[in-house]
C-alpha cells in the first residue's frame, strides 16, 4: 500500500496525501477530477496522475472515503 520511492518526492500514496484527501472530502463531496485539480501543481489536467488515483484508492481501501454513484 505505502511503498518507498527512490526519490524523496514520493509520487504514490503517502499517509499524508491519503489523509489530506480524506479530510478534503469530509468537507464536501468531489469528483476524482476535482480532487486532482486541487492536488496537482498544474492548472489544466487532462489526465489524472497515477499518484492521485492511487491515493484515492488507498483512502477507499482504508475506509476513510466512499465513492458514491452519480
Amino acid at each position: 500500500m505505502f511503498k518507498t520511492h527512490y526519490d524523496t518526492m514520493r509520487p504514490g500514496p503517502t499517509p499524508e496525501r491519503v489523509l489530506s484527501i480524506a479530510r478534503m472530502l469530509a468537507k464536501q463531496p468531489m469528483t476524482t477530477q476535482e480532487i486532482a485539480r486541487r492536488c496537482e501543481l498544474r492548472e489544466n489536467i487532462s489526465q489524472i496522475s497515477e499518484g492521485i488515483r492511487l491515493s484515492v484508492s488507498t483512502a477507499e481501501e482504508l475506509g476513510l472515503i466512499q465513492k458514491k454513484d452519480g
